[in-house]
């Protein structure tokens, strides 16, 4: 396949090479496709970018099913052996070891806003993670533990607008082309959020997982991808502590769902622009309120927002706006809602 693509781009070869989580880098910039791929080092994740595929797709170049070029790669790994003058004459590391474990960083900094208020924002999102090396069109991936902590500090004030912290003990996620199936066991979440009544808020659940697609059907001039995106939480605990009565809420989680659209504009210069938007709610039955009455409380939230990335993901930017409400319905009916945004840069390595 990758003999085809040269040809039919009219360069010499096309280069190969593998990173230490398994990953297929580098493709010779000498391509002359007019796009990114004609740079330095060419596209820096080729194994898993839509964008080479449909490079080739446009150049007319033949295809074989990304479970065979898998297996083929694979079986020829165990084949190479080092230069004839090289001191030693044993064969590449097996794929077994150089696929993981790894660990995978994001990190994110910028300015955040809560209500009329502004504040320093930030993140950070750590996975230990493992390739499985299993041959499908997407090969799984496994992460062996997640923790997230993203917040919002107030400027001029010793407090923080929102503060949250995530872990959860192991997940899976299994990706081609921009289509994505992942799945999370246990998720655990605090958070502290005072312009909703929220001194302290604790959520465990049984499962958390999350369905995206590109329908080929909507693809026009200009837009790389247009994707539809659903997650759903399945049963658990959650735990309210208000700040303005001072006691606590305990109930169950029922379940929870959110769905997401947006649109990856074509890249330019290396770069590759996204549009988005959607909303979310769950359900929880309140198991003991104050005067022992049953009631629930639903969370809420919708969001929008626009990010920039290097292609391939490595660094990115964005604006971000969102709208947090909780709906209490138990003895009085309380509503209460506050706006969240947000203007980030973050590198992912």
């Amino acid at each position: 396949m990758w003999a085809d693509a040269a040809r039919a781009v009219g360069a010499e070869s096309v280069m190969l090479g593998s990173d230490y989580n398994g990953g297929v880098r580098h493709l010779r910039p000498s391509c002359g496709t007019g796009t990114s791929l004609d740079g330095p080092a060419g596209l820096w994740n080729i194994a898993q970018s839509a964008a080479l595929l449909d490079a080739l797709a446009r150049l007319g170049a033949p295809r074989a099913p990304l479970r065979a070029t898998l297996e083929r790669f694979l079986s020829a790994w165990e084949k190479v052996r080092p230069w004839k003058d090289a001191a030693s004459e044993s064969g590449l590391p097996s794929r077994r070891v150089v696929m993981g474990p790894s660990l995978s960083i994001e990190a994110l900094g910028g300015i955040g806003g809560s209500g009329d208020r502004l504040g320093a924002h930030f993140g950070l999102d750590l996975r230990i993670r493992k390739d499985t090396g299993i041959p499908l069109d997407a090969e799984p991936v496994v992460y062996l533990a997640r923790a997230r902590v993203e917040g919002t500090h107030a400027l001029g004030a010793d407090e923080f607008l929102h503060l949250g912290l995530a872990f959860s003990p192991a997940g899976i996620d299994a990706g081609s082309g921009g289509d994505l199936v992942e799945g999370e066991i246990l998720p655990f979440r605090i958070e502290r959020r005072p312009a909703l009544d929220q001194g302290l808020a604790a959520r465990l659940e049984l499962f958390r997982g999350r369905l995206r697609t590109t329908p080929s059907a909507l693809e026009a001039p200009g837009i790389h991808a247009f994707y539809a995106e659903l997650a759903i939480d399945i049963l658990g605990y959650q735990m309210w502590r208000r700040i303005e009565a001072g006691d606590d809420l305990h109930g169950f989680v029922l379940g929870g769902v959110s769905a997401q659209v947006g649109s990856i504009l074509g890249a330019q210069d290396g770069l590759s622009f996204s549009i988005y938007g959607g909303g979310g709610a769950d359900f929880t039955w309140v198991l003991s309120p104050p005067g022992g009455e049953s009631g629930s409380i639903s969370q809420m939230r919708m969001f929008g927002g626009v990010r920039v990335a290097e292609e391939g993901g490595r660094f990115f930017q964005g604006l971000e706006a969102q709208l947090f409400g909780v709906r209490e319905s138990y003895g009085d009916v309380r509503w209460l809602h506050v706006p969240h945004y947000r203007g980030f840069i973050g590198a992912s390595l």
